[in-house]
């Protein structure tokens, strides 16, 4: 085919179609950067989540490990991490002794959404040490 003869429309793109092809590619790599800020801040979110799990975990086996008469008379923190844990003894028999343990650390700020991470949380939760 002869170039001299090639009408207009064969030669190339238009500057429209350019345009709007621009147009796609600029809306999916916008897309592509919102997914990813997303996904940083969730693989963070999941990162503290399992910190504190992890620290409160190590503080309830120290309390598991401990004699158990001594559990009234120990001093009632702990620091693992960034985390500090304290608890205090809120029911006892001759068998068991329910603790309330206090996380204080890296947590999730509460009724966020998303989900964000903030420097101080405090939660509690309730275990029952049971005299071996």
């Amino acid at each position: 085919m002869d170039p001299q003869k090639v009408t207009g429309d064969a030669r190339g793109f238009t500057l429209v179609e350019v345009m709007i092809s621009l147009v796609i590619l600029v809306g999916g790599l916008v897309a592509l950067a919102q997914g990813s800020i997303q996904m940083v801040n969730q693989v963070n979110v999941s990162d503290v989540r399992m910190e504190r799990i992890v620290a409160r975990q190590a503080a309830t086996e120290r309390l598991k490990a401990m004699p158990f008469d001594s559990l009234a008379v120990a001093t009632p923190t702990a620091t693992v991490g960034d985390f500090t844990m304290t608890w205090a003894i809120t029911g006892t028999t001759t068998h068991s002794r329910v603790l309330n343990v206090i996380t204080s650390g890296p947590g999730l700020s509460a009724g966020s959404s998303p989900p964000q991470v903030s420097s101080t949380v405090v939660d509690t939760v309730e275990i029952r040490i049971v005299r071996p």
